[in-house]
């Protein structure tokens, strides 16, 4: 809810059902479908990669940004370093013993990136229609 009023999500996504956000609605059922379908072990290893790529892309946007932040940049180099390393380390042992879990992670990644893309490419062009403004000829 707090993404589609924030415009990272479509809008429809604030629409209300008997007073809740239809995203809490969605995100009940998802978690539902995942809980049952996928062994729990896997879900870990997912959640555990998950963790550790977000807080390697915060810890590389901290480095992005380390004029604004005014921190040290090699601390935040150093943590995105750290994750990666831990990240690469886990996938290759989830490969020996859960191969599943980092399917299902990679998976899921693709998926968020190819519903990222399409959204933002509809907002794009959703937003050039609207400011399209009709050529005059002289």
């Amino acid at each position: 809810y707090e993404l589609a009023v924030d415009d990272e999500l479509p809008h429809e996504f604030t629409i209300l059902i008997k007073n809740e956000p239809i995203g809490v609605v969605i995100t009940a059922v998802l978690a539902l479908l995942v809980g049952n379908l996928i062994p729990l072990q896997s879900i870990s290893g997912i959640g555990s990669i998950g963790f550790l790529f977000i807080f390697m892309l915060v810890n590389l946007s901290a480095y992005k940004m380390k004029k604004k932040l005014g921190g040290k940049p090699w601390i935040f180099l150093g943590g995105a370093i750290a994750n990666a390393i831990a990240m690469g380390i886990l996938i290759v042992q989830l490969i020996q013993t859960d191969f599943l879990a980092v399917v299902y992670a990679v998976g899921l990644l693709v998926i968020c990136y190819i519903l990222e893309y399409l959204y933002k490419k509809s907002e794009y062009e959703f937003k050039e229609k609207l400011i399209h403004r009709p050529t005059v000829k002289k």
